[in-house]
């Protein structure tokens, strides 16, 4: 069994800006989400490897990675982490630019007809996976050029993007979804964007409002009612090396996250249909 034919939910997290809140979101979602009983694995597929960084607390250093799982040096259960019983971690570091370099050489060689089967190097690897997990949530760079970041969509199920209320954020919203459908839709027909996630919120601001209903509109139906509120206190989770669940879980960033949670959790049914 993979975690296709489990029925896995395989989520990339996305926005062409960085800075938008995806590392946040990945982390905090998935921990969200085994907090309420689902199995859940996270993967760190940005060589910034910052959402490694986020959790490192629990995680064991100088272990093998998602890039030694990739390049075939290591099997899945020699890489994947325990965060906790419900939450695994496929840990990065920088060398996981190795894995970019070659993906993007092999579709210089490769003929025109072909180019597009390097783009299905991560789906393989998760195709060889065992164990069921309910969620698959991957941390994504925010470059369009990344053969990385195009393996995590051409792998997907669904995907999900996170934008702060701000022209750049939201630009950088448009800018991915528009890669998804030109190029990522034609080769995996799973790859749209289901929801969209407003992240470090401050609701008593005039233009932020303003632009959550310009987030609204472009993505009208898909966006999420749970907004994430700016919080100094994922940062400190952040800094700790913890999910936020494990530093502040009563906070205002702890109960978005819970409501976020069940949102997603809500759309099971409708999904579950659309991937069998």
């Amino acid at each position: 069994m993979s975690v296709y034919n489990g029925k896995s939910r395989v989520i990339p997290i996305a926005n062409h800006k960085g800075g938008s809140g995806k590392t946040t979101t990945c982390s905090n979602l998935g921990a969200a989400l085994a907090r309420e009983g689902r199995k859940v694995l996270l993967i760190d597929f940005d060589t910034q490897s910052n959402l490694t960084l986020a959790l490192l607390t629990r995680l064991q250093k100088n272990r093998p990675t998602i890039r030694e799982l990739m390049a075939e040096q290591n099997t899945f259960s020699q890489v994947v982490q325990e965060y906790n019983d419900k939450l695994h971690v496929l840990p990065s570091s920088y060398s996981l630019t190795d894995i970019e370099k070659a993906i993007r050489n092999n579709h210089a060689k490769l003929p025109d007809l072909k180019k597009h089967n390097v783009f299905f190097y991560l789906r393989i690897v998760l195709e060889k996976i065992n164990e069921a997990y309910d969620y698959v949530l991957i941390d994504c760079s925010p470059s369009t050029e990344s053969f990385l970041l195009k393996n995590a969509l051409a792998a997907c199920t669904e995907i999900f993007i996170a934008t702060e209320a701000e022209v750049f954020s939201l630009k950088g919203a448009t800018v991915m979804e528009d890669l998804v459908r030109s190029e990522i839709y034609p080769i995996n027909t799973s790859a749209r964007v289901s929801g969209v996630v407003i992240t470090r919120h401050t609701p008593n601001l005039i233009l932020p409002n303003a632009m959550v209903s310009q987030i609204h509109k472009r993505f009208t139906g898909r966006v999420f009612r749970t907004t994430i509120r700016n919080s100094i206190k994922i940062k400190e989770a952040q800094t700790l090396g913890l999910s936020i669940f494990d530093h502040k879980p009563y906070s205002s960033a702890g109960q978005d996250y819970t409501e976020l949670a069940s949102e997603v959790i809500q759309m099971e049914d409708h999904t579950a249909k659309e991937i069998s």
